[in-house]
């Protein structure tokens, strides 16, 4: 099995010119289409040197950059591979909450209007110089990802607003399909005049965290969180949440499952429609259970978007941090390691016709590394189709 799965890891090189008519005739054949899209891509911008990665919020990827966006962030705790069981305490308080404010609300919610429907709809190629970085060689890879956000928001009274909301994400790689994933986060939102409290939950299965010869390391990933956020003058809001994060490494690599604490506080000023700011303090405070990858990590946000010209939409997002982490046996080859972390995150999106859109990002990420090994540099752009009601 290891054989075949070093085989399936071996890099394909395509020479093919991405052209209309090959691009219709394998609109019906996933694998023909991506393997289309990641040779128009390879040529593009020459194989390695660039990462393209789609807008959203995961550890590798362009998401979370606009601020309704849901971040699935990874997560920790002892879960066999493939199960629901360290997800399913926080999911089952979740569903009865909803379950618990729903009812209560009902009799007033009979008496307003209409549940109201929406939701996004997004496909994205993308393609990595470095899909696992911090190795001794650069891994690109290129693929598709699906994204599907439906939401419906009920009026209890004349106040009250019950929005819950699920968020989808499949992704399929190209160079590495071991790595393809899907992943899914869910909540509700309730707000009340100027207060909005989030609720959610979520969670991805069996993910090629690195691949090892002697066996890849395949993690599951659980998160739960809330999140307050409060208009405090008009224009003005604060926000501030709580996260905790599980990882579950399988059976040959027990020794990185974790626990990790998110808590984040910040404040933002105007309109995404219009002009937008934002700067956020994140604490990531992570406890692996040998202590060989536990640390604490500080990292400083600030958000820019708004309108350009011609109905153009910007964000820039520039983010810093350092990680410092509490290895306490001198023979660990993370002992006194510290990583300084720098990333810069930039949309553009216009409207092509009523609500599709089409949206450009790009990244750039560095990590600077006390123990050199982790050195690393990560460039990116992405392509993406949207659709929002």
């Amino acid at each position: 099995m290891a054989i075949i799965a070093r085989e399936g890891r071996q890099r394909r090189r395509l020479s093919a010119r991405l052209d209309v008519s090959r691009l219709v005739a394998s609109a019906l054949d996933p694998h023909a289409l991506l393997e289309t899209v990641a040779a128009w891509m390879s040529d593009l911008v020459g194989a390695t040197e660039f990462d393209f990665l789609y807008q959203k919020g995961c550890r590798a990827h362009l998401w979370g950059m606009h601020p309704r966006s849901r971040i699935l962030r990874r997560t920790a705790g002892r879960v066999a591979p493939g199960s629901l069981r360290g997800g399913s305490l926080a999911l089952l308080r979740l569903l009865a909450t909803v379950a618990i404010g729903c009812s209560l609300t009902a009799p007033a919610m009979a008496r307003t209007a209409a549940p109201e429907f929406a939701g996004t709809a997004r496909l994205d190629v993308f393609a990595t110089s470095d899909v696992f970085p911090g190795g001794d060689t650069r891994e690109p890879d290129q693929g598709l990802r699906l994204g599907l956000a439906p939401e419906v928001t009920f009026h209890a009274g004349d106040h009250l607003r019950i929005k819950p909301w699920a968020d989808l994400g499949i992704e399929r790689y190209h160079v590495y399909p071991e790595r393809d994933l899907v992943a899914y986060e869910f909540g509700v939102d309730l707000r009340r005049s100027n207060v909005r409290l989030r609720l959610f939950h979520g969670f991805a299965n069996d993910e090629l965290y690195f691949p090892d010869p002697s066996g890849d390391a395949i993690v599951d990933r659980r998160n739960t969180g809330a999140e307050v956020r409060v208009e405090v003058v008009p224009g003005v809001r604060l926000h501030g949440g709580i996260e905790r994060e599980e990882n579950a490494f399988d059976e040959l690599h027990p020794e990185r499952d974790d626990r990790r604490w998110s808590t984040r506080l910040g404040v933002e000023r105007g309109q995404a429609q219009t002009f937008r700011t934002a700067l956020t303090w994140f604490y990531r405070d992570t406890q692996s259970i040998t202590d060989l990858y536990s640390y604490g990590q500080n990292v400083l946000r600030l958000d820019a978007e708004g309108a350009l010209v011609a109905r153009l939409h910007g964000a820039l997002r520039l983010e810093g941090g350092v990680r410092s982490y509490r290895t306490g046996d001198v023979f660990a080859s993370n002992f006194s390691r510290q990583d300084n972390r720098w990333r810069v995150f930039t949309t553009l999106d216009h409207p092509i016709a009523g609500p599709l859109r089409v949206e450009f990002g790009a990244q750039w990420r560095a990590t600077g590394s006390t123990r050199d090994a982790k050195n690393s540099v990560v460039r990116g752009v992405g392509l993406g189709l949207v659709v929002e009601r």
